[in-house]
């Protein structure tokens, strides 16, 4: 299967937050770190495709520490600037 690729706008801030989290080795670039908070967005909201696998937070759960929070906090910003607050 092959990679489909897609065109977003970002703020100048979030671009920001994208780049410190990639120069603190959190991801290997920024299309890593967007995809990485796709999904994990996806997950949170409950993707019945993969909820029962190990490594997948379970619907309702939180994050475990200060790192993943931040994290948490990059991709939920990501996502609203990109899709909206629907």
């Amino acid at each position: 299967m092959t990679n489909v690729s897609i065109t977003i706008r970002l703020s100048p801030g979030d671009i920001d937050l994208i780049d410190d989290v990639v120069k603190k080795g959190q991801f290997t670039n920024r299309s890593d770190a967007i995809r990485d908070s796709i999904r994990t967005h996806l997950r949170r909201m409950g993707d019945d495709r993969g909820e029962d696998r190990g490594d997948r937070s379970k619907k309702g759960e939180s994050p475990r520490g200060e790192k993943a929070e931040k994290k948490l906090e990059l991709h939920e910003r990501v996502l609203r600037d990109a899709f909206g607050s629907d």
